[in-house]
């Protein structure tokens, strides 16, 4: 597999030899992304270095501490589904958080099986792995602002930037994105 990067008016050359250098008896799929750009993995690391902060000044497990800002700050999709399904459904997700339940009503299974019982409506939260940049940043953001509030002494601007310049250096401005 041969992945091309860059905007359109400097990939036209490469697409054109890629083109001619396929074989004409086979059959090729064609795949066109927009290409989003990944947060560094020091952003991780003081995500983390923060979270350990508020953990230890509530005395809390850093686990739980990241849930919690998972279901503050992060990015989630709401599901309901049959009762029974409900272990096999915290098994997909980072968090899952129930919020509800209904009266009985009928399922039709997938191999075409009806049962009738209780669903449940639940909150699905996506690990911060999968976040984008943007999307890393609202939650890093949360938990500074949560730092300062408790009086404990959140990254230096310095630690910041350097961060951020490393972010740059590797992916672009910070502006650009998505």
């Amino acid at each position: 597999m041969k992945a091309l990067v860059g905007k359109p008016e400097s990939l036209m050359a490469d697409i054109i030899r890629l083109l001619q250098s396929l074989k004409s008896d086979k059959t090729y799929e064609l795949v066109v992304k927009e290409k989003t750009k990944r947060r560094s993995l020091d952003a991780n690391a003081l995500l983390w270095e923060c979270i350990g902060k508020v953990a230890s000044a509530n005395k809390v497990d850093k686990w739980d501490v990241y849930l919690d800002y998972l279901r503050r700050f992060g990015k989630y999709t709401y599901v309901e589904v049959p009762e029974p399904a409900l272990d096999y459904l915290k098994r997909q997700w980072r968090e899952v958080e129930v919020i509800g339940e209904t009266e009985e009503r009928e399922w039709t299974l997938k191999d075409g099986r009806v049962v009738r019982c209780k669903s449940v409506q639940a909150l699905c939260y996506v690990g911060s792995s999968k976040y984008s940049t943007k999307e890393f940043g609202t939650l890093l953001d949360g938990v500074i602002a949560d730092m300062e509030q408790m009086d404990i002494e959140p990254p230096t601007s310095g630690e910041m930037r350097r961060a951020l310049d490393l972010w740059e250096k590797r992916h672009g401005p910070a502006s650009q994105q998505t």
